[in-house]
């Protein structure tokens, strides 16, 4: 008699929440062989793990979204993209309009409320479609011999399961996470917004000053060079003072970067510089109040909008309360310290965009910039501009601008787009270690190469998963065997990450003096004047861009199928897909060299990346933090000052006399 086949059962579930536990608890009861839980992310309260694990083993999901691509071959992140502009259009259109809402006089800020929906839909659901197409693409690997319960938090639009039997059961359940935080947002915003009330401001007369403007810098990589630059690196090409700026501290990224000792002595030596922005409570919410209604005021407009459920008036009412606040306090941080120029990163923060409105109803600027030239790859990701300007690389930046913009139902772009190059390459001049410098001259003795490898960190949600990884250091470690005289320098962008047999290859071909590994700390330009070939990923695009942009040569690795605008103009000769790609590329570029056309080619590209190729987008971008506070104080506001800047900067950096790149033969 056949014996009856075992159906094992598994449960897999999103991530660790109460709702979860008690489906599979159900579960369990019900069918008693729950075997194993499998999560998509592994986040959560350590007490509710332990309870799961109490029912049955838990643990990751071994492969990464990284790892899937949907079935027209397209990378799964760009699934993600779409599902969150679907989300925004959907909420939207359940939320109360915001120019109906705020009324005529409120134009501008309807506008900057949409936008900030975006960002509101990023912060809440990216993590949360990921992990979803992660469970979708996992569930359809398992055969018809395991049972599936897989268990997920209602996605607020809808995502199709492929593959779905009889074995698999889908249970997806809602959970008021957002509603909650929207009402606890409320209630904490009102409280800051009651406790204002008290406080003895009197209103300022926004249009005039007897203290000179000044530039606010945000924390970023510290005071100390490890290997990133400074905040400060620019100041020292301008006429400009520390006495022109104010320090804006913010505890987080200070536990990402920096020496926290240096930070301390840098204060100390600059008492009234630095300003911890978490600890700034004087906020005047009377500042401005013709420009931006009170949020009480918007609550009794929003609640009055018929058509409208409680839960979604909830939502939009708690969406302004965090903008009105995140407003009111920068505003009010740039008031008290006289900002008019602010400096950060262009990230896609969930503040970014009332920090950036709060300065420009003040008459002033925001100069977020993004060194890597890369940051419009994803386009919901991408980021609103400033509404007067944004300063990038070149022609390509603006490209992956305009492709994002293409894509969205919102505007994204700035009035006007100046072009600065590579504003990070002076950090291609430092020091090499003297053990790497030695092995570089070796290399050139024995007539070898020198060949950089560039890597990404590995992502379990976003774009590159630990399988790519490993796949693209089997071709690497494949092309070293190749060519026993070159040297290759590995600057990994975090730890290595490799497998056993891997880590035992590389580290033979370490004794062997043919490989050289770089600490992961730092950017890698310290290594682009030395390098005759940098190999890099198309997630990591910014170092094939960085290594253009200094007149190097590089070769893209590409086997995830990540859509890049890159892809439309990355010559075939500078791209490979797998091992023998790969070193048919390298030995047509190093041995053979490459044909006039294919050199004029690179040359388009490079132009492309930065239109200037001298090397001097860091003096560039401290001239024009100069032009800006230089004219904010002659004229007292940015939108008057923009032409005056544009047209000294154009005078000072005309692009015409720059225009040819070099390439190596």
């Amino acid at each position: 008699m056949e014996q009856k086949r075992k159906i094992t059962h598994i449960a897999l579930i999103d991530r660790p929440s109460i709702r979860a536990l008690i489906h599979i608890i159900f579960s369990f009861l019900k069918v008693n062989n729950v075997s194993e839980v499998l999560v998509a992310e592994l986040v959560g309260p350590k007490w509710l793990i332990s309870v799961l694990n109490a029912f049955c083993p838990v643990r990751l999901i071994k492969y990464d979204l990284g790892d899937f691509t949907s079935e027209d071959g397209v990378h799964l992140f760009s699934e993600r993209e779409r599902l969150l502009h679907e989300t925004y259009v959907h909420l939207r259109s359940h939320v109360p309009n915001w120019s109906l809402t705020l009324g005529e006089s409120y134009e501008r800020l309807a506008t900057q409320m949409d936008l900030f929906m975006s960002r509101y839909v990023l912060h809440h659901h990216a993590s949360q479609f990921a992990r979803i197409l992660l469970l979708r693409e996992v569930a359809a690997i398992y055969s018809e011999d395991t049972k599936l319960s897989v268990i997920f938090e209602r996605p607020p639009v809808d995502i199709s399961f492929k593959d779905i039997n009889a074995q698999i059961t889908l249970i997806s359940y809602f959970f008021p996470r957002i509603f909650v935080h929207d009402v606890l947002n409320i209630i904490r915003s009102f409280k800051i917004i009651l406790f204002s009330q008290f406080q003895h401001f009197h209103a300022p007369d926004l249009t005039s000053s007897d203290l000179k403007a000044k530039i606010g810098i945000s924390y970023v990589q510290g005071v100390e060079d490890r290997g990133y630059g400074t905040d400060w690196d620019w100041i020292n090409e301008t006429q400009l003072s520390l006495n022109d700026c104010v320090y804006f501290l913010n505890e987080e990224k200070l536990k990402d970067h920096g020496d926290p000792k240096a930070l301390d002595i840098f204060c100390q030596s600059n008492p009234n510089l630095c300003v911890d922005e978490k600890k700034f409570t004087n906020i005047n919410f009377k500042i401005g109040q013709d420009i931006v209604p009170a949020g009480l005021e918007v609550a009794k407009r929003v609640c009055f909008r018929s058509g409208f459920s409680f839960r979604n008036q909830i939502k939009a009412i708690s969406m302004y309360f965090f903008y009105e606040y995140i407003f009111r306090k920068w505003q009010s941080i740039f008031y008290y310290y006289n900002i008019r120029v602010y400096i950060n990163v262009a990230d896609s923060n969930l503040d970014a965009l009332p920090v950036s409105y709060a300065l420009e109803t003040l008459g002033g600027v925001d100069l977020s910039f993004e060194f890597s030239a890369t940051g419009y790859h994803a386009y919901f990701d991408a980021r609103p501009l400033p509404i007067l300007q944004y300063l990038c690389w070149g022609e390509i930046s603006e490209k992956m601008i305009n492709s994002c913009e293409k894509k969205l139902s919102y505007a994204i772009k700035p009035e006007n787009i100046v072009y600065a190059g590579n504003m990070k390459l002076y950090l291609q001049h430092a020091n090499l270690n003297k053990k790497l410098e030695l092995k570089i001259k070796n290399a050139k003795e024995r007539k070898g190469n020198i060949i950089v490898v560039l890597d990404a960190a590995t992502t379990h949600l976003k774009f590159f998963s630990v399988q790519r990884y490993r796949s693209f250091y089997d071709a690497i470690l494949i092309l070293m065997r190749a060519r026993p005289n070159d040297l290759f320098i590995i600057k990994p962008q975090r730890d290595l990450n490799l497998d056993e047999r891997q880590n035992n290859e590389l580290e033979r071909l370490i004794r062997e003096q043919h490989v050289f590994v770089a600490p992961a700390l730092g950017l890698p330009h310290f290594l682009f004047l030395h390098s005759d070939l940098v190999i890099t990923t198309p997630v990591y695009s910014s170092a094939f861009f960085e290594t253009l942009a200094s007149g190097g040569m590089a070769l893209c690795y590409d086997d995830i199928l990540w859509p890049h605008i890159l892809d439309k103009f990355l010559p075939d000769f500078c791209r490979a897909n797998n091992s023998a790609s790969m070193q048919e590329k390298v030995e047509m570029i190093l041995d053979v060299g490459l044909t006039e056309q294919q050199k004029d080619q690179v040359m388009a590209l490079q132009r492309m990346i930065d239109p200037y190729g001298d090397g001097q987008g860091h003096k560039r971008f401290a001239f024009y933090i100069e032009c800006w506070l230089s004219h904010i104080r002659t004229y007292g506001d940015a939108k008057v000052a923009l032409k005056y800047v544009l047209h000294s900067y154009n005078e000072r950096w005309p692009l015409g006399k720059n225009k040819e790149k070099r390439v190596r033969a």
